[in-house]
This record gives C-alpha cells, sequence and structure tokens, in this order.
C-alpha cells in the first residue's frame, strides 16, 4: 500500500464484485454522493468532461392542435394477463385514450 497521499495504479481499480443496481461494492453499500466525490478526487478532468455531457432539458415545442400523439404501452404487467396502453396529446398533454387489454397482439389493441 503506498503512503497517505500517494495513489497507486491497484488503489484505483473497481473490484470485480461490483453490483451497480443495488449500489454494492464487496457486499457494502456505498451511498452515490461518496463515489462521485471520490472519482472527483481522482480524477476531476473526467468528472469535468462527465458533466459536459450531461442531458440539457430542452424547451417542447408543437405547432398545434393534432400534430403529434404520444402514445406508448406499459408491458410489465403481462405476466398477470393484462397489459395499459395510453396517449396524450403534444399540444393539449390531454389524454387521448388509456386502455387495459389482456394482450399486445390483439388486433384491436395494435390498430387503436
Amino acid at each position: 500500500m503506498a503512503e497517505s497521499g500517494d495513489l497507486e495504479d491497484e488503489d484505483l481499480k473497481l473490484p470485480e464484485e461490483v453490483d451497480d443496481e443495488e449500489g454494492l461494492i464487496r457486499g457494502k453499500r456505498v451511498p452515490r454522493i461518496v463515489v462521485q466525490e471520490l472519482l472527483r478526487e481522482i480524477d476531476p478532468e473526467a468528472s469535468e468532461l462527465r458533466k459536459v455531457h450531461r442531458l440539457k432539458k430542452r424547451k417542447y415545442n408543437n405547432p398545434g392542435q393534432n400534430y403529434a400523439w404520444h402514445c406508448d404501452e406499459y408491458d410489465k404487467l403481462k405476466p398477470y394477463g393484462f397489459e395499459i396502453h395510453g396517449c396524450i396529446g403534444g399540444w393539449s398533454r390531454k389524454m387521448m385514450w388509456l386502455y387495459v387489454t389482456r394482450s399486445s397482439n390483439q388486433p384491436n389493441s395494435v390498430a387503436a
């Protein structure tokens, strides 16, 4: 191990057992803010580059009624025997439809 203040290559490697979903490293829970601060200390240039590439909130522009409708379906309930299909108007943000169906393979839900 290096003296305090010195970093070696082996100190910078992530452990083999990293579970990003749970936020666990070697079975220990590590808060996101701690990881962010450590990365900022270890490599400040890379941290700044990551900030530059973050998604920026953009203004939504829709010229008028019926110009765009935004439709989607929620398949995660498929194992329980139903799905949810919905659509909102891009200009008014009103709900155009919301259907609960048994399967997205049914012709009436596909054509809707």
